[in-house]
């Protein structure tokens, strides 16, 4: 693992049933963020990523749909959803802030990537500070 990267979970590239993660990280390393954790493990819940834009700790919560035949991936991010995102951003900030040689406390946000659609031509929407 790089060295400013705190791993507490798998890799998403290794993880089959975790593609749409592994769609997000992608889209975004390639908008210039560095990945600190994927699948991160706190008490209390499970970060899909972190990353880091700039300066900011953007925990970033990935919602997948095939379709919005049943609803959109955004609304899936209910009020009690976005409150165990920002416990849990806390939480691991307050483990791994310093071994990624973030100041403590970190400037953070929570950030969504929605993926509609299947693996061939998902779809691609970021929504930023959704918590």
């Amino acid at each position: 693992a790089p060295a400013d990267r705190a791993p507490s979970g798998p890799d998403p590239d290794r993880a089959p049933r975790h593609w749409a993660e592994t769609v997000a990280r992608r889209h975004l390393e390639r908008a210039g963020w560095t990945c600190l954790d994927a699948a991160a493990v706190v008490p209390g819940g499970e970060l899909d990523l972190v990353m880091r834009s700039g300066g900011t700790v953007v925990v970033v919560e990935v919602r997948q749909r095939a379709s919005t035949r049943y609803g959109t991936p955004a609304e899936t991010l209910r009020r009690g959803k976005r409150q165990r995102l920002r416990r849990s951003a806390r939480l691991w900030a307050r483990r791994h802030a310093r071994r990624c040689g973030l100041p403590d406390p970190p400037r953070m946000r929570i950030d969504a990537v929605l993926v509609t659609g299947g693996r061939s031509a998902p779809r691609i929407d970021h929504l930023e500070d959704v918590a």
